[in-house]
């Protein structure tokens, strides 16, 4: 029998009605495929392919030959440190990251890495530059402040919102400044660099929103990092990519933030999230499969072009929120002409299976996230959705 005799004690030992056979092997081999889904374009925690969550699924009861869980194995044990090797192989492999850096998966999420970079890169002498483009990079500005001198370089607000980035000309760069953070992607107001900025050998970027759909080049970067739960899993882990020659003792650092520390106890100085860190792994190589990170670049764009194409000819009704130049490919915002109607599109949405439409609570609006598991006939299905929905409310 497939179920485990574990389960069937817990049962048994907690006064719990007897599970049937029948019950058992419904629960056993139930699957994803069994289930009507939708489509998630929500910003995160994003869908995941359903390849990934069938894998899942079978690990949940019984991972390898363990004979437990994914979710009851040890994170010292030789099954887990596997699981994290070839995570961080694959990871590797597919961004073509360099021996000059370090890959580490750490807690925290992106609030997380607000102070621990700062932490671990500036001390009471020192300051950095911080680019200001929406609601991420001016958070982490503003945690920064709290373990060293920051310098905003750039500040893209205009009228309480964000819908472009500022001309490099305009930025206040100083030359004393250890890094240059920027938020590569912004989430809530779909802002996104086209390139990485100039004008700093150390740049630090989240990447959170936007990782793995285009290929990246680290000469100039002192630290990538990202959460998992858009691009390549779900929350729990927060990657970590860091130049070598950053990683720093500091005794000032907290241990869970500490870079030296986390290196050196390969990432579970204490508990690490292992099915965070397992469903990463098994995104890595559905990305794999699916071509590599040129293959992901290539859709990426294709769904952008195809979704901000019907925004633009019908902008009348379904209103572009940010600059053609400093657009996301990965989070596309726009309004409608009320409030009211925004309602009704998240509503009328939901009712065809397309979920998580609605802007982010603090700005409102509609928000359609392609992450890297949407592909183009997914984000076909909305813009068909959104014309039969202009047909029907347009005067």
């Amino acid at each position: 029998e497939l179920h485990r005799a574990i389960g069937v004690h817990s049962f048994l030992s907690s006064g719990w009605p007897t599970p049937t056979p029948s019950s058992i092997q419904a629960f056993t081999y139930m699957s994803a495929t069994t289930t009507t889904r939708g489509v998630n374009f929500g910003a995160g925690p994003a869908q995941l392919p359903l390849a990934v969550l069938e894998e899942l699924q079978g690990s949940i009861l019984t991972y390898g030959e363990t004979g437990m869980s994914v979710v009851e194995i040890s994170h010292r044990s030789a099954s887990y440190v596997k699981i994290l090797t070839e995570a961080k192989e694959d990871l590797r492999t597919l961004l073509n990251v360099p021996s000059t850096h370090t890959i580490l998966f750490m807690h925290g999420g992106g609030w997380g890495q607000f102070s621990a970079i700062p932490m671990n890169l500036l001390d009471a002498s020192s300051s950095a530059d911080y680019l200001v483009t929406g609601s991420w990079s001016k958070n982490a500005s503003g945690e920064a402040k709290k373990f060293g001198s920051i310098n905003i370089a750039a500040n893209g607000e205009s009228e309480g919102t964000y819908t472009s980035i500022p001309p490099a000309a305009t930025w206040t760069l100083k030359e004393e400044s250890k890094y240059l953070y920027f938020c590569d992607n912004e989430t809530v107001h779909g802002v996104e660099f086209p390139s990485a900025p100039a004008g700093s050998k150390n740049l630090v970027a989240d990447m959170s929103s936007n990782f793995l759909t285009r290929p990246i080049d680290f000469t100039n970067y002192a630290i990538v990092y990202a959460g998992a739960q858009k691009n390549c899993g779900i929350p729990g882990v927060t990657i970590v990519i860091v130049r070598n020659d950053l990683v720093l003792d500091n005794a000032s650092v907290p241990a869970i933030l500490d870079y030296k520390l986390v290196k050196s106890k390969n990432s579970a100085h204490n508990t690490p999230s292992v099915v965070a860190t397992y469903v990463a792994g098994l995104m890595f190589k559905w990305i794999i499969e699916q071509g590599g990170i040129d293959a992901m670049e290539k859709r990426s764009k294709a769904k952008s072009d195809l979704l901000y194409g019907y925004i633009d000819a019908h902008s009348s009704f379904y209103r572009p929120l940010v600059e053609k130049d400093s657009r996301s490919r990965v989070n596309v915002v726009f309004r409608l002409p009320s409030q009211d109607l925004e309602k009704k599109f998240v509503a009328a949405a939901a009712a065809k299976g397309l979920y998580g439409l609605n802007g982010h609570r603090s700005v409102g609006g509609i928000r359609a996230s392609l992450y890297n598991v949407q592909s183009v006939e997914t984000v076909q299905l909305l813009v068909d959705f959104m014309e039969e929905f202009l047909v029907q409310h347009s005067e």
